[in-house]
């Protein structure tokens, strides 16, 4: 594990002289005291935060100032003001319009932002403050800290602009996602920060007991639980998965805040076994986005509830194959690591997928594939809102689709009753892609080839393949494939690569830089004059670059991740 200490001591100036000018001095019950920036650095009212940075850049900024980064505890208490009951700084109700959040992204995706021109002006809410007079803690930009909700260091507190108002509060709910990772060697586009100062740095101890304290406070004891390893559906022939999450009992709240290595041992103890993502997602539906269908309803299962529900409490929640529960309530841990070297962090420990989101999680993240975020935690932490469920049986075999064979113009390739580009515009290999691309320019390239805007399950198709994978390739991420940022051993990607440059990033169809690369326009399958963007992009998020990974943009949306290709009828 990092030293906190040496984090800490590396980059802490203290000066004979206190820098506290423009600062807010506050204590802890226990008579620790501390001085906090009243605004986002540079800590000027009026000012445009500082944002697009690293975590290492955050702590030098505030060392050359003779202060250092704020501790996970620190940020809390003045967000949660003199009382600790001010869950939004401001009180303990949300208001909306009070701070700067909840923002909708051009792009329709964060990994595709411009902060410059969507941050606001430091104290430009006027009533965004605690009561003690800190601004901002609240949206505009998220804020570094030393650490995390596990005491391991680094963490985003706060929200940003664009952030959804349950996630951004002062809690520090929202750094406990299982799906929140970030990168402290690479820049956060979002990533602001704000300094602390104290006579004494703060201790490893007291950093490591903060942590500890939460991590009680939601803890689970697995003997508390009677579990019933009989009430099981089918997958397939031979492969079965738990009707409910675990302990599997109609009724009864599922167990959750365990690690992936605890939620194993138990499905072992009953012999069986934790499910591969894919089973998981076969279990969840037979395509759909939910397990009901493709149009979300928010009664139907426990997404963006205020607590975990009873299993079963949900009765419309319920897959074809009869599973309960799958999307919402709680996160589950499947079996299958992931292998994405830039969310390591230096860590060697594996991550493994989890899927379904839960009571607390967004629409976009609550369904039945992983189309947004990074879905996946590291296999020794707990979290409050991730169980699981058991699989028994043989490894679920998913049907395989039969290669299409129709005729198709040059560098195209068939789909199911359909010819797709081989490559993104201009569609030739070698060549960069053309971007900063809008929906009507889209439409116009493809309509001037005499072709058209592939469909999103056209597109979707020929992405995952006769093995209807999740990435082109395979149902396992795998690092530096595809032209994405998940492979650390590389340099960052900036910017399209040539097209077919990453030859494994294919599939039997054909196509290439399906995941990564550029972002897609495509028609909506619904409403076909409407646009959504697939594929993921170079900058490495939305479910990784699954081929189910998508964003909603706004139709004159352009940016330098964006581009096409197209369809037209086979022959």
């Amino acid at each position: 594990m990092y030293s906190l200490f040496f984090l800490l001591t590396a980059c802490d100036v203290f000066l004979d002289k206190s820098p506290t000018e423009n600062m807010v001095a506050l204590s802890f019950d226990d008579g620790r005291s501390f001085w906090i920036d009243r605004y986002e650095f540079p800590n000027r009212e009026g000012d445009l935060p500082k944002a697009s940075t690293t975590f290492e850049e955050a702590k030098q900024s505030c060392a050359e100032q003779g202060k250092r980064l704020c501790t996970a505890a620190e940020w809390r208490r003045a967000c949660l003001g003199p009382t600790g009951t001010n869950r939004f700084g401001y009180g303990l109700l949300y208001q909306e319009g009070l701070c700067h959040l909840s923002t909708a992204l051009p792009s329709g995706h964060s990994s595709m932002m411009e902060p410059d021109k969507q941050l606001q002006m430091s104290g430009q809410k006027k009533r965004c403050q605690t009561p003690e007079g800190v601004f901002d803690l609240i949206g505009n930009a998220e804020e570094w800290v030393l650490d995390d909700w596990h005491g391991i260091p680094a963490a985003l507190e706060g929200g940003a602009w664009y952030t959804y108002h349950q996630y951004a509060d002062c809690s520090g709910r929202y750094s406990r996602q299982p799906d929140y990772h970030i990168t402290i060697d690479r820049k956060i586009l979002s990533a602001g920060f704000r300094c602390c100062w104290s006579q004494t740095p703060p201790r490893d101890e007291d950093i490591r007991s903060d942590a500890q304290a939460r991590l009680q406070s939601v803890s689970s004891s697995p003997s508390s639980v009677t579990y019933d390893p009989e009430n099981e559906v089918p997958i397939g022939e031979d492969t079965f998965i738990d009707r409910y999450e675990y302990p599997n009992r109609l009724g009864e709240r599922p167990l959750t805040a365990i690690d992936w290595r605890t939620a194993s041992a138990l499905c072992q103890k009953s012999n069986k076994r934790l499910c591969e993502s894919y089973e998981w997602e076969a279990a969840c539906s037979t395509g759909s986005l939910y397990p009901y269908g493709d149009r979300y309803d928010p009664a139907s299962c426990a997404i963006m509830n205020k607590r975990l529900s009873k299993s079963g409490h949900f009765t419309a929640c319920r897959s074809p194959n009869g599973a309960m529960d799958m999307v919402g309530n709680a996160w589950e841990w499947t079996n299958t690591p992931m292998e994405a070297a830039a969310l390591q962090n230096g860590s060697s420990i594996t991550r493994r997928e989890i899927r379904g989101g839960s009571w607390f999680a967004e629409q976009r993240k609550g369904s039945c594939t992983a189309s947004d975020g990074y879905p996946a935690a590291r296999e020794d932490q707990a979290f409050p809102d991730v169980g699981f469920r058991c699989c028994r049986g043989s490894l679920y075999q998913r049907p395989r689709k039969e290669k299409p064979t129709g005729t198709c113009p040059d560098q195209m390739v068939p789909g199911e009753n359909y010819c797709i580009d081989i490559y993104e515009y201009p569609n030739q290999k070698g060549v960069t892609p053309k971007t900063h691309i809008t929906l009507e320019q889209a439409i116009s390239i493809c309509k001037s080839q005499d072709k058209r805007l592939c469909t999103e399950s056209e597109w979707e198709q020929a992405c995952m393949g006769i093995q209807q994978s999740k990435w082109p390739y395979g149902d396992q991420y795998r690092s530096g494939l595809c032209a994405d940022s998940g492979d650390r051993s590389q340099e960052v990607v900036e910017g399209a690569q040539p097209s077919g440059s990453k030859e494994r990033c294919t599939n039997e169809i054909g196509t290439y830089d399906m995941s990564g690369n550029l972002w897609e326009w495509v028609a909506d399958d619904i409403d076909s004059s409407q646009g959504v963007l697939k594929g993921g992009g170079h900058n490495f998020s939305a479910g990784l670059g699954q081929c189910k990974s998508k964003a909603t943009a706004e139709s004159d949306y352009q940016a330098r991740e964006v581009g096409v290709r197209c369809c037209t009828a086979s022959k």
